[in-house]
């Protein structure tokens, strides 16, 4: 019938096929049997008919037909299905695991359950029906229907992961077989790096050195192998060392090899800042296993570098061994190095004491009150100043010179500068000269005082002053300080500063004119002050002449009457011209004058003044006088000289001759008596030049002597004074 599916049959006679058992003959009593053996496939009551028949007539049909009903209770073929969409994932995914249960009847599954206990290593993440500790209470199945489950499950675990599931329900099962199923994934070994990065200054200085710090540590679950990190640095580092504490770096990768899990390793790279701005250093780590957390396997630290500058200053002078009081040239030049561009850029050049401030020439910029300052300097840009100063102490003088601007300076050794100068021992010998005279008369004597003060600022060693006395002055004495040579040096020896010496000289003027005295002090030292080394005075001596002037008379003793003849000599004896000479004859009462002849110059026969102009050095002239005696008695007649020069010696300048006048014994009406002789003699004149020889005659004439004794005077005193002429030229 329906329900039963034929199997296989046995029969102990005859043959079984396609429903009829063709048996053949039997014999009267004898039995046979048949063996079917069939699939139940239906369920519920199933009768099983069996009739058989023959060739001849049965005499009982009743007993030709027997049955057999069978109750086959209710059944159920669930059959479970498990598949995963990934038979190899990473660990840490996720997994989708499907379910299919399905009842292929042929009646309806009750209370199906299904089992799906997850193995150790998967974690539930989501699920699409009723599942509960590992059981999906699916209820009822209708016969051939299915029903799904999708569980996702997190892989926690490595390896060889298998999940079963089996189904059951109330009903019968008629097949086993398909009531469970597995599915199996396998987890390739995984690690997880985690590398960290860390840096000992977010913001460092440029040029400064900075110390990075990368943490590599493997989380697990599994070992991990080939692990490297990738860290190369930025162009703004420069590497100084590297550090590891397992494993080697080079050429910005660092090869750890294996990491067992937990493990922890570290790299420290030293390195220099050599550019300014933002800059990320970037590392990340890798390995052979698979790596289910790839968000801690990059790690970077950022750091911001300021902007920086190095300005680098120079300073020099063009002479370090000045003198005191010179004038000194520093040179001062800054330059910015870079990396940038300075800002508000001030030089301080405060000038130390011992140094004053002249002028300045700046190329950029301008300075005021020991500060240079400017706006900026580009990156290799350089400017200069220039300082003039006048050296105003001595010994060593050291000028500082320091730069600074906005910006983060990061070589400050070059910042600052200084220049020396080694300024010698100076004094300022300043000597003065003082004359107690400046218009002196020829043979006087002068005092000069020479005066020697150190000005500083040294003391001063073996000063010396030099004092010739020019040729016309006589030293005579000196008196003071030190020691005075007449060969005109004045050994002073040492003057310490703020401190004089003194000297006196007494000199004699024994020449006429000007005459400069100089004096000039020299020292050991630098003097500073050249100007006041050297002082001098001048005086003045007036032309002087020394005029003598010398009085004779014909004879010393005349009569009433007589005829006197003086002679007046004057000489120059120097040193000078003598001019505007005036020679003065005091006329005696007793006397009358008569005539004057002088050899040269005017005579005033009214006031009786004998006028010169000059009479030169050496020079010699005369005046003959002559007077009438009036009256008897001593007759003193003086002369004196004077002129405009000045007469040094005036002991010679009067001179002065007596005679005496006695009565008159001759008679004038005969000359040649014995009187004549006597009156010729009072007459004793000496004839100098021709123009004597007229003066006698006419004196004679006016005596009443005869006009031929006369003439014979006349030849005789004409000879003779030709012959004295002769004598004299």
């Amino acid at each position: 019938p329906s329900g039963l599916i034929h199997r296989s049959s046995a029969a102990s006679v005859g043959s079984y096929s396609n429903g009829v058992w063709n048996i053949g003959n039997l014999a009267k009593g004898a039995s046979v049997s048949l063996n079917i053996v069939c699939k139940v496939n239906k369920t519920g009551s199933i009768k099983n008919i069996a009739s058989v028949s023959g060739n001849e007539y049965d005499i009982n049909k009743t007993n030709n037909i027997a049955e057999k009903t069978i109750n086959v209770p209710k059944a159920s073929d669930l059959e479970v299905s498990k598949s995963v969409n990934n038979t190899a994932p990473y660990y840490h995914g996720l997994v989708k695991w499907t379910i299919t249960v399905r009842n292929n009847g042929p009646d309806n599954a009750h209370n199906v359950l299904v089992e799906d206990i997850l193995p150790s290593g998967l974690i539930i993440k989501d699920i699409t029906g009723n599942y509960t500790n590992g059981k999906w209470f699916v209820g009822t199945l209708n016969a051939f229907s299915s029903k799904t489950l999708e569980i996702i499950t997190y892989i926690n675990k490595t390896g060889l992961l298998t999940n079963n599931v089996n189904v059951s329900a109330d009903e019968y099962d008629y097949n086993k077989s398909n009531n469970e199923d597995n599915s199996s994934i396998d987890v390739p070994p995984s690690s997880d790096l985690e590398i960290t990065k860390l840096v000992d200054n977010e913001n460092p200085l440029y040029n400064s050195n900075v110390k990075w710090i990368v943490i590599v540590k493997n989380n697990g679950p599994d070992k991990a192998t080939g692990v490297k990190v990738n860290e190369i640095l930025p162009v703004a580092f420069s590497l100084i060392k590297s550090n590891t504490s397992k494993g080697y770096y080079t050429n910005g990768m660092w090869t750890i090899g294996d990491l067992n899990v937990g493990e922890i390793v570290t790299l420290e790279l030293i390195t220099k800042i050599i550019k300014t701005g933002n800059f990320t250093n970037i590392v990340d780590v890798t390995g052979n296993e698979h790596d289910h957390n790839k968000s801690n396997n990059e790690a970077n630290k950022s750091i911001t570098v300021d902007q920086a500058i190095d300005l680098e200053i120079s300073k020099r002078v063009n002479n370090t061994s000045p003198n005191y009081k010179d004038l000194v040239k520093w040179s001062i030049t800054v330059r910015n190095n870079g990396p940038n561009k300075a800002n508000s850029i001030e030089i301080s050049d405060i000038l130390p004491k011992g140094l004053e401030f002249i002028s300045y020439n700046a190329t950029k910029g301008f300075y005021s009150d020991g500060f240079w300052k400017f706006c900026c300097l580009e990156v290799r840009e350089s400017q200069t100043l220039e300082i003039i100063t006048r050296v105003n102490a001595i010994g060593e003088i050291k000028n500082i010179v320091t730069a600074s601007a906005e910006e983060y300076d990061y070589y400050p050794d070059n910042n600052k500068d200084e220049s020396i100068v080694n300024v010698a021992p100076a004094c300022d010998l300043e000597v003065t000269k003082f004359a107690n005279q400046s218009k002196v008369n020829y043979k006087e004597l002068v005092k000069w005082t020479l005066i020697v003060t150190n000005n500083g600022p040294s003391n001063a060693t073996r000063v010396v002053v030099y004092e010739s006395l020019p040729e016309g002055l006589t030293f005579i004495s000196a008196q003071g300080d030190g020691d005075y040579s007449t060969t005109g040096t004045w050994y002073i020896g040492n003057i310490n500063s703020g401190h004089s010496k003194e000297l006196t000289i007494i000199t004699r003027c024994d020449a006429t004119g000007v005459f400069n005295n100089v004096a000039v002090v020299k020292g050991d030292q630098y003097d500073h002050n050249p100007s006041n080394d050297r002082a001098e005075k001048n005086i003045t001596v007036a032309p002087a002449a020394d005029l003598a002037i010398t009085k004779t008379v014909s004879k010393v003793q005349h009569v009433v009457g007589d005829l006197i003849n003086y002679s007046i000599e004057l000489v120059n004896n120097g040193p000078d011209t003598a001019r505007n000479i005036k020679v003065s004859e005091i006329i005696d009462d007793s006397l009358e004058f008569e005539s004057a002849f002088s050899a040269s110059g005017d005579y005033d026969s009214v006031n009786h003044i004998w006028h010169i102009d000059s009479l030169a050095r050496g020079e010699k002239t005369f005046l003959n006088i002559k007077a009438i005696a009036k009256k008897e008695g001593l007759i003193s007649n003086k002369v004196s000289v004077i002129s405009d020069t000045f007469d040094y010696n005036l002991e010679n300048n009067l001179a002065e001759c007596i005679v005496e006048i006695i009565k008159n014994i001759i008679d004038p009406q005969n000359p040649f008596n014995p009187g004549l002789n006597s009156r010729f003699e009072g007459y004793g004149f000496i004839v100098k030049d021709l123009g004597e020889v007229a003066n006698a005659s006419i004196e004679m004439k006016r005596s009443g002597i005869p006009i031929g004794l006369l003439i014979v005077f006349a030849l005789i005193s004409f000879a003779f004074a030709s012959s004295n002429i002769s004598k004299k030229r």
